[in-house]
């Protein structure tokens, strides 16, 4: 499944950067009649790591669970891709509330941030290109600490302070430089350039901090450089790229 892929891809990332931490964002699915408790499960990879919390909900009207508290908080529908912000806090893509729900390091619900619109610092998660896919949505960070989201309901970038007070935003449908058909994931250089994944156009493409197309790579196949409905990215600071070609089963890195 693609959420697979994306978990694998996080993993990869986190490697490269050199940082012994692993999330992982799992939708879940229900059967009839099952009721699932949301255990962990910790990678093979690293099989005498702890996990340090989990951060659970069964969906509206269920409660969502911090490992410490019971309460019913906000609940939680389809979590996506998953980013920390310069204070530790782990930022997660509430796609069908159109929102982030941000948590502190040790799990704590800290608040839940955005709402459904086009205006500036409105959000659509849901990605129409993909309809028959969980999931949408993503933040990068850079050093300074700016926010950057991916609004692929919008076709587009929104650019907030570390205030979270809206700075500009770039994009629309189409398929020319700077324009989006299903943003899936974005990701920040050591340069501050900002690497957009479009799964549906099967392509990279970098702008600077402004919003200004750089470049761009990748096209639909099969071959080294080309993808399948790609899900995930990451860059390292050396500048690896690394994108999960979820659809060839596969991780290419650059």
């Amino acid at each position: 499944r693609s959420s697979r892929l994306v978990a694998i891809l996080a993993t990869a990332a986190l490697v490269l950067l050199g940082l012994a931490v692993v999330l992982l964002a799992d939708e879940g699915i229900l059967h009839r009649g099952e009721e699932r408790g949301g255990a962990p499960a910790v990678l093979p990879a690293i099989p005498d790591d702890p996990v340090a919390f989990v951060w659970q909900s069964r969906g509206a009207p269920g409660p969502l669970q911090t490992r410490e508290s019971s309460e019913a908080q906000t609940p939680l529908i389809d979590p996506y891709h998953l980013a920390i912000d310069p204070h530790g806090n782990l930022w997660v893509p509430d796609t069908r509330s159109n929102r982030f729900q941000i948590l502190a390091p040790d799990g704590t619900l800290r608040q839940a941030w955005g709402s459904t619109g086009r205006d500036k610092g409105e959000f659509n998660f849901f990605n129409v290109a993909l309809r028959n896919e969980n999931g949408g949505g993503a933040a990068a960070f850079d050093a300074a600490g700016n926010l950057y989201v991916a609004d692929p309901g919008n076709f587009r970038i929104q650019k907030f302070g570390p205030d979270l007070r809206f700075l500009t935003a770039w994009g629309s449908k189409g398929e020319g430089e700077g324009q989006f058909l299903s943003l899936t994931d974005l990701a920040i250089d050591g340069q501050g350039r900002i690497y957009a994944l479009d799964a549906v156009r099967s392509t990279v493409q970098v702008f600077d901090a402004n919003g200004e197309f750089l470049r761009s790579w990748g096209t639909r196949g099969v071959k080294d450089g080309e993808f399948l409905t790609p899900y995930g990215l990451a860059v390292a600071t050396d500048g690896t790229v690394v994108v999960a070609d979820t659809g060839n089963h596969r991780l290419q890195q650059f």
